[in-house]
């Protein structure tokens, strides 16, 4: 194994699970100091490679945890990494249940209102437009500020995408990607 792989290993589990805290005795702070400590510029392509086969194993064993509550609307259901033209390509997959969904937002909305807002408003709101492509930036935002989950951002040659399929009938699936 590669100096360079040393420290890394299964504690990206760290970073590509976004609220799995401490693994393999590595803070998430650690994994992005020694992820920031390596130089990509001089990563070969077997280099990249071998970090992506990496990152695989860790999303093979993350995918036989899954399915995986996110939050009360949301649950990760699959986790895959493929190293394609001399990219990693981490692909995630979620669902996302409309009514939980909606209720929570109903219920910050309510409460920065100051009055009870009309789940018709919610979804009318969410489920088209302005108020969708709000929601769409607030998960990129969501995701891209998480301490561990950015750590893969932070690989210059990591493609990350993130599926949503969505359980109701007001919003459409989407992605969104990061990466270069």
């Amino acid at each position: 194994m590669k100096q360079w792989m040393k420290g890394l290993g299964l504690s990206l589990a760290v970073g590509m699970a976004a609220s799995s805290g401490p693994v393999m005795g590595q803070s998430s702070e650690e994994l992005k100091e020694t992820v920031r400590g390596l130089d990509f510029d001089a990563f070969t392509t077997e280099d990249r490679q071998e970090f992506c086969g990496a990152v695989r194993n860790v999303s093979d064993q993350m995918s036989q945890q899954l399915p995986m509550a996110v939050d009360a609307a949301t649950q990760l259901v699959g986790v895959s990494t493929l190293f394609v033209n001399d990219v990693c390509k981490v692909n995630y997959g979620y669902v996302i249940t409309e009514r939980p969904l909606f209720e929570m937002l109903q219920g910050v909305i309510s409460q920065q209102a100051g009055e009870q807002v009309p789940m018709a408003f919610v979804e009318q709101f969410y489920g088209e437009g302005e108020g969708y492509q709000a929601l769409q930036n607030g998960i990129r935002q969501e995701l891209a500020g998480d301490p561990d989950f950015s750590v893969l951002l932070e690989v210059p040659f990591v493609q990350i995408s993130a599926r949503y399929n969505i359980v109701g009938e007001h919003l459409k699936p989407f992605t969104i990607r990061f990466g270069h």
